[in-house]
Order: C-alpha cells, then structure tokens, then sequence
C-alpha cells in the first residue's frame, strides 16, 4: 500500500481544504494504535481518523467512530488537555516525507494563546503521534522510545527530532533533468534506481514509471538510450505534475473485487488483472480501502476456525467413503462363497473330518474342471457347509449397507465441499455466523444458545439488475440458497446454477415475462462469478424455469433437483 510522500502530498492539500480554521470539538482513542479528533466550523462537523498500526497506517477523514473504551487512556486524555477547542491554522509536510504537522493555535490555563503541533509520522515499522509546543519540546507521544538505545529521543522534554532524510532528490527543489541525470548514474535496475534516488517515490509509481520508459524490460538505468532517457524526463514530470498540480484518487481492485492498492496516478502495469477504479477523494479511498482490510481481516479470524471444523470432516468423511468403497470390493465375490458352498453340499459323503482342503468337480464350470476348496478342520463337513452360506448371506447383507452408505458419504462430501466454497466467498460476519448455523442445524457442530445469541438482521439475497431491467437475486449460502429458490421465486421465474459445480443459486424475477438472451447469459455469467470456477472461462451454467426445480426429501440445505434443463457456456464476470 504505497501511502507515500506524493499520496501524502495530495492528502495534505486534501485536508487544508477540509480542516483549516475548523476548532477542536472531540477527541477519541477507541484502539490503543488510532485516535479520532473531531473538528467542528461553519461549514459543519469532520471527524479525522489517525491510525499508526503497523498493518493500517494512514489518516483521513471519515464518517464511522467506533465504540469508545469507557475509561479514555492517557494519550487521549493528554490531547483533550491540550487541543480542546484549539484552531487548525495549518497541515505541513517537510518536503516530500512521510509524516503531515498539524498546526494549532490554542490557550493555556492562564488564557495566554499559544501554538501546539501534532506531528504524524507515517511509516509503518515507526508511526508515531507526538504532541509538540511552540518551542519545539514534546509534550507527549503515542510511543515512547527507549532512552537508552534510540539515537533519536520521543520523550516528554525532549527537542523534537525531524526524521532523518534520506540522502535522495526532491521533484518539489530539484529540476527534473538534475533527477534524471542521478537516476542514470545507478547501475541497479531502473524501478529500484528512482527509489533510491527520490525522494516519495513508491515501488508502485516507480514500476509505473519504468513501464512508460521501457515496457516490461528490466534493464539498468545507466544502460538507458538518448529516446528512453527522454521517456524518463516525460515520465517523472507527468508523477510530478501529479504531486503539485493534484492527482486523481485511484483504487485498484482484483477479479474478486477485493481493494488491492491505491495511487495518485492511473496505474497501468497490472493490465487487466486489476481494474483501476477513480474514487471521490483521497480522504474516501483511504477510508473505504482500509475498512474493507479490517472487514476482510475480521472475516478471516471469524471463518478461520469453521474452515478448519469443515476440512476435518471433509478429510473424515472422504476416509471414510474410501475405507467402504474397499469393504464393497470385497464383498464383489461373494457369489463364488454361495458355490462353494453348494459344492461341498453336493460332495458331503467324499469329505473327511478335519480335511483343510478338498477337490471337487466344479459343476457350474462348462469344462467341469477340479478346484480345491479350503476348510476349516477343526469344524465338521457340514459346519464348514453352514460357514460358507453364512458368510455369504453377511456379504450380501453389507454389500446392500454398503452401497446406502457410500451414497450417503458422498452426498455429505457434496455438501461439505458446498459449505468449503461458502466459506470462500463469504465477505462479511453475519455470512460467516450463518454458515455457522446451518452447519450446527445439520447436526456438525454445537449449536450456540439462543438467549446468549445475538439477534441479527436476516441477510438478504445479492440483488442485481440485468441490461435489459430484470431483477436477478443470488443466494448467499446453502440455507439462503433454499429460501431463494423454494419460499421467494415464482414459478415463471428462471432458475440458474453452475452445471456440476458448487455455487449459488440464481434467480431472474421474470414477472410472467419472457427473459431475452441477453438478461440469461448476464445472469449465467453472474451464476459462474459466485461459484466454485470463479477463476475459470467457459464454465457450464444450467438453467430451467423454477417449476421444473425440485427438493428430495432429506436432503441436505441448498440441494435440489431439476430437469428440462438448458446449458449455456460463459466467462465468470460481477
């Protein structure tokens, strides 16, 4: 996530314009790593989220406030102190640094004004806030360092040290021909070479910038042509004129729909792997970037201990289904123990007592040949008569449990997989919480007391709307799946599901209407995205008309059966 000096630049200017001259109403600490300042001025109410994880540095504005702690903890309690109903005069970054100052004019407790700064620093391995008073002492930090191993001192009276810049050029003093000319100087490849030698360029809009210079080759930079260097003279000056003119908010998002990066340029070098989305404001991709980590985050740790109940019992039951599939093999010869049997009935008076083996004609033979049969000889002829029938009438009897039993594995291997693939594509906690139902209905896990259960909203169908005006609706999970197709859908309306394929049921509400094709492959294509082959092309897709869809009769959530059926072919696409 390259949250670098160029992003943090337009974000800077960003906030000017949404913060300045705006007083100090609230401040927040709900997590011991983010703080929330609300400001409040004539043209209303803004609430500045700031946040040093590791994992989620940045700072913009936002709409949602988290539950605060009851007791506020000293940092925020510090802040209160000292900015309430301050005035922002101004947002700084030294440079192009990864770190804003935020400039405050306010008054002490004798009622003299005096200037505060809340300085953020942004890189992730030392974020910090740190609270300093005009004379350049700090008053406090979010972390302290430790005083007798950090060269550089955070600590209450301490001077407050600027990060140490990096021996790098600034595109905000230096010319662009003087960048061009150090960045050709380096023998390393050219993405590595701009990092190293500017200052606020991220290995995103480096590569970015190697791509416009010269494609997909690597080649060191001080290999670079008179036509590439003048390619790289373009190139800078166009992320340049992105930084002090103003870049344009983009956000990367994968297949899935899942964020994956953010720039201040337009980013190429994914090619269509990666769809390059314009959002409204740095501010608002920031915000919506970093709840949908946190969201997806929260989802993994919910879905992380069903994922692993599911795999067990998917490893368990395909245990045993090959443990019965080895006992019906064996249980395939049984007829030769029936023949046995009635040979040694047909050849009692040539037995003799204690005999292990006999030779008899094999009647059943065309050629009538010998064959021996073995006995046991601590049993009588007709004991080892009775044995032979007996345990073929066992055969018979497991052959006929087995083959119910191997049926019944493999419906339940089905539905695992199916509750597996639910899993994958589930998105948020209620998703997860409902799984978790369905799978403790079924008898898998322990069910959760009701009265201890928090009451939630029902999760309603995806709903989508074809080119043509149809309304399509997508089932969620197995249970939703049944409600969607057995309780909500009309019979004229058209049914869709991947062809063999684990995924959700579909719906086009047809309204007595006839669906033109293209409303069926749009639907197809959207049966295809929420199913197991997402990732595939020409994934097969069934449909029929919702009369002709049936459920058996205990059978598990989500399956059914259905015929009249058409198929058509499509590439996965939301």
């Amino acid at each position: 996530m390259p949250l670098d000096g160029g992003f943090i630049y337009n974000l800077k200017s960003e906030l000017t314009t949404q913060l300045s001259h705006m007083r100090v109403e609230k401040i927040y600490q709900p997590f011991k790593d983010e703080v929330i300042i609300g400001f409040r001025g004539r043209s209303g109410s803004r609430k500045l989220l700031v946040s040093v994880r590791p994992s989620a540095v940045r700072i913009n504005l936002t709409d949602s406030v988290p539950e605060n702690p009851a007791q506020p903890p000293m940092f925020c309690m510090l802040l209160r102190k000292y900015l309430g109903k301050a005035v922002l005069t101004a947002v700084n970054q030294p440079d192009l640094e990864r770190m804003l100052e935020f400039e405050f004019s306010a008054y002490n407790e004798m009622g003299d004004e005096i200037s505060l700064k809340l300085i953020v620093e942004l890189i992730p391995s030392s974020a910090n806030i740190i609270l300093v008073n005009g004379e350049g002492k700090i008053i406090d930090s979010l972390r302290r360092s430790d005083i007798e191993t950090s060269v550089r001192i955070i600590q209450p009276g301490a001077s407050y040290m600027p990060l140490q810049s990096e021996n790098k050029l600034s595109i905000l003093k230096d010319d662009v021909r003087t960048a061009v000319s150090a960045i050709c100087e380096s023998e390393s490849e050219l993405s590595k070479a701009i990092v190293d030698s500017l200052m606020g360029f991220s290995p995103l809009i480096s590569r970015e910038i190697t791509l416009r210079v010269c494609g997909e080759e690597q080649i060191p930079a001080c290999r670079l042509s008179s036509a590439q260097r003048q390619n790289l003279h373009e190139a800078i000056e166009f992320v340049k004129d992105g930084i002090i003119s103003g870049g344009v908010p983009m956000m990367l998002f994968a297949k899935l729909g899942e964020p994956m990066d953010f720039s201040y340029i337009k980013i190429a070098q994914y090619g269509e792997e990666y769809r390059c989305v314009l959002q409204p404001s740095f501010c608002e991709l920031l915000d919506k970037f970093f709840r949908s980590k946190d969201e997806l985050n929260r989802v993994n740790a919910l879905s992380s201990d069903i994922k692993r109940t599911v795999g067990t019992l998917l490893s368990r039951s395909m245990r045993k289904l090959e443990a019965r599939k080895k006992d019906l093999q064996r249980c395939v010869g049984r007829d030769r123990l029936r023949i046995c049997g009635e040979l040694l009935k047909a050849n009692l008076s040539n037995i003799n007592r204690g005999a292990s083996v006999v030779r008899v004609v094999d009647y059943y033979d065309p050629e009538q040949r010998e064959i021996e049969i073995k006995l046991n000889p601590t049993l009588s002829p007709a004991q080892n008569i009775e044995k032979y029938f007996k345990d073929y009438k066992k055969l018979c009897v497991a052959a006929g449990s087995l083959e119910g039993l191997i049926a019944d594995n493999q419906e339940e291997i089905k539905y695992l997989e199916s509750v597996a693939e639910e899993l994958s594509r589930a998105q948020t906690a209620v998703e997860i919480s409902e799984i978790k139902d369905e799978l403790a209905s079924a008898g898998y896990t322990k069910g959760v007391n009701p009265k201890a259960k928090r009451k939630t909203a029902p999760l309603k169908p995806r709903i989508y709307t074809s080119p043509d005006g149809f309304e399509i609706l997508v089932g969620r999970n197995n249970k939703h799946n049944d409600q969607l197709t057995l309780s909500i859908a009309d019979k004229s309306d058209l049914w869709l599901h991947t062809k063999e394929i684990h995924g959700s049921h579909v719906i086009v509400r047809c309204n007595k209407k006839t669906p033109p094709d293209s409303t069926v492959l749009y639907a197809a294509q959207l049966a295809a995205f929420h199913s197991k082959a997402r990732n595939s092309s020409q994934v097969p897709v069934d449909y029929t008309l919702i009369k002709y869809v049936k459920k058996p009769g205990g059978a598990k959530p989500g399956r059914v059966i259905y015929s009249n059926n058409q198929t058509v072919f499509v590439t996965p696409r939301e």
